[in-house]
């Protein structure tokens, strides 16, 4: 796997890790509804990634693993499958154009896990990857190219998180966005302390944080524009 990839990949799991988002998840609420003298649902959460839905539940469970396995899993229409290993269990199936997922860990007093559901309709997804190379930002380098994507709704304020590629090298990137964006009414407000290479600009209510790295004689961007 090359630099960017496993960069792309880092990110994408970050951001959906850290990502809440308010979506209307009907399917996952029925589920909890189910034992709750043992099971404990945390709220709804949901992002898109290249505008496919992807929504999940957090849960605890004072059962053992097996048995809060086995619970779920009697939801035939959404679990077809069984995986067990390292004291984990994973429920995978399909109803509809969802996929169902529900993993399952073991911990002291019983389990804890999460179930997701992402949409699998083949025509939305066809249509969706044809046009992942459009992008986002009018002031990126038409050299830019784009690798992942993500948007969600954070109390009440929209956030787009993107990676992209480029054929220039992180300096001569990062040069070319700070000119086009200070000419398109962008502040430059701090450097991040963290990142050297990670900057904060600012218009008006939006925030747009801007981080490159280098690949080699490219170049990678990750931006999160909250507006």
């Amino acid at each position: 796997m090359n630099p960017l990839s496993v960069f792309c990949l880092y990110m994408g799991i970050l951001l959906l890790a850290c990502t809440p988002a308010r979506a209307d998840v009907g399917a996952l609420n029925e589920l909890a509804g189910m034992d709750t003298e043992r099971f404990r649902w945390a709220e709804p959460q949901a992002a898109h990634v290249y505008g496919v839905p992807i929504h999940w539940r957090e849960f605890s469970s004072s059962a053992a693993l097996f048995s809060t396995a086995q619970k779920l899993a009697g939801h035939g229409d959404r679990f077809q499958r069984v995986i067990a290993y390292n004291n984990s269990v994973l429920l995978t199936g399909i109803r509809a154009d969802w996929h169902w997922l529900a993993e399952i860990q073991q911990r002291a007093g019983g389990a804890h896990g999460r179930v997701s559901i992402l949409q699998i309709s083949p025509k939305k997804l066809e249509h969706l990857l044809q046009k992942r190379s459009g992008q986002a930002f009018p002031w990126l380098s038409k050299s830019a190219r784009l690798r992942f994507s993500q948007e969600s709704e954070v109390d009440g304020r929209r956030v787009m998180q993107q990676v992209y590629g480029a054929s220039l090298s992180a300096g001569d990137f990062t040069a070319y966005l700070q000119r086009h964006l200070r000419s398109s009414g962008w502040q430059h407000e701090a450097q991040m302390a963290w990142w050297p290479r990670a900057e904060v600009w600012r218009r008006a209510s939006s925030s747009l944080l801007v981080a490159s790295l280098p690949m080699g004689p490219d170049s990678a961007v990750f931006l999160q524009h909250i507006e």
